[in-house]
């Protein structure tokens, strides 16, 4: 960029990076009340806000000792994981992660509260981050990055998709190396959907936190959705000093990050020694992914047996029938086939069809079987297919009744 150009620029109003971020105010030193703790930085001070629990805390029906002790097994880890290297991931060793940001999109969107949890001692310790002014932020992310670099794990909620990407944003927008790209990176959401999708539908963390943890927030917590308006009030009309909607998002920051730790041992539990269907129909998934076709099958068998839910039973016998075709074992795969079609599962029903018209020959209980799966089409694709297939059975049944004739 030339020099003339960088003036133009200049006069218009356009910066780059933070450099021109200036304090709009005085910005005072936080009061003893606030509980933020400066911590000086090459970059200035950065303002933190830490509380030890005790393992034997109750957040919801879990403990965080409980949680904490658990491993995730290497097959619920990212693929990129060596798992020489990680046999299971403790969680003890593993740093969790939640932003609240300034806004959803955009460049300029800041990440002013960064909550993390991580074990010291006895104790599991929350330090949340707290940018009070735009001008701290490359404070705040040095020590994000100190304690990024102190842990070999990194666990977040949807972070893959949010978190993380906006993180790595600020540091290169502030000019400064990260290593967030070289933790090994656990999405507590992919793993939440894959144990919970079927029976709750939303996988939120709310969601989670009501039905699968227990835990009931007090009337201080505040929406996720108004959190950067508030921020913005805080810029605005604030000294630096935290008011009663800042505690009220730190409270909710603070609970987002409890309840990842129960929720991540509550994850480790249900994936290391499944109990519930549900839980054997993500391991089987797993296993199956890892190309341990027998020992999916396993799991895929009990979760079929175990289930109350129907779509967890039917997603359990799709799978089982499914590995019985790709090996030629097509008899077996039809007792399968059966059970979902008993179901009005439109999968079971079509390939029950197809093994009774092909390799039976039973042409009468293949129409049987096409004329319902026509009956349970929605889509016009699926009204149209099962027509043609109704069609040639009944064609193929009228040849045959001709040809029989004849002879």
């Amino acid at each position: 960029m030339t020099a003339d150009l960088r003036e133009r620029l200049r006069r218009l109003g356009v910066h780059k990076g933070i450099a021109h971020l200036k304090a709009t105010r005085v910005v005072q030193p936080p009061s003893p009340a606030d509980e933020l703790t400066p911590l000086e930085t090459p970059f200035g001070f950065a303002y933190v806000r830490r509380q030890n629990f005790a393992f034997d805390q109750p957040h919801g029906v879990h403990r965080l000792g409980e949680a904490l002790h658990r491993a995730v097994p290497a097959p619920m880890l990212p693929k990129q994981v060596e798992q020489a290297r990680f046999p299971a991931l403790s969680l003890r060793e593993a740093l969790f992660l939640d932003i609240e940001t300034s806004g959803l999109n955009g460049a300029g969107a800041l990440a002013f509260l960064v909550g993390l949890a991580y074990v010291e001692g006895e104790h599991a310790v929350v330090e949340q981050l707290f940018l009070r002014n735009p001008v701290e932020e490359a404070a705040l992310l040095f020590v994000l990055e100190q304690r990024l670099s102190a842990h070999p794990a990194l666990l977040t909620f949807n972070g893959v998709a949010f978190d993380v990407p906006l993180l790595q944003s600020r540091f290169l927008q502030a000019r400064l190396s990260t290593t967030l790209s070289e933790r090994v990176h656990v999405d507590l959401l992919t793993l939440s959907r894959r144990l919970w999708r079927r029976v709750l539908g939303e996988c939120s963390l709310g969601a989670l936190e009501y039905h699968v943890l227990g835990v009931r927030r007090t009337q201080q917590d505040v929406h996720s959705s108004i959190i950067p308006q508030l921020y913005r009030e805080f810029l605005l009309f604030g000294n630096g000093a935290l008011n009663d909607d800042m505690r009220r998002v730190l409270y909710h920051n603070e609970q987002d990050v409890l309840s990842m730790i129960v929720l991540a041992g509550r994850i480790a539990e249900a994936l290391h020694a499944p109990e519930e269907a549900i839980a054997h129909l993500a391991v089987g998934q797993h296993h199956e992914r890892c190309g341990e076709h027998a020992r999916a099958q396993q799991h895929y068998h009990v979760a079929a047996q175990r289930a109350e839910h129907a779509g967890v039973k039917a997603e359990a016998l799709r799978r089982l029938a499914r590995q019985l075709k790709r090996r030629g074992e097509h008899e077996a795969a039809a007792a399968y086939w059966r059970q979902l079609a008993e179901l009005d599962d439109l999968e079971g029903i079509v390939e029950l069809a197809k093994y009774l018209e092909w390799q039976r020959g039973e042409l009468h209980t293949a129409l049987e079987w096409a004329q319902r799966g026509l009956s349970l089409a929605i889509t016009r694709s699926q009204r149209a297919a099962w027509r043609r297939r109704v069609m040639r059975l009944r064609l193929k049944l009228a040849r045959r009744k001709a040809g029989r004739q004849a002879a």
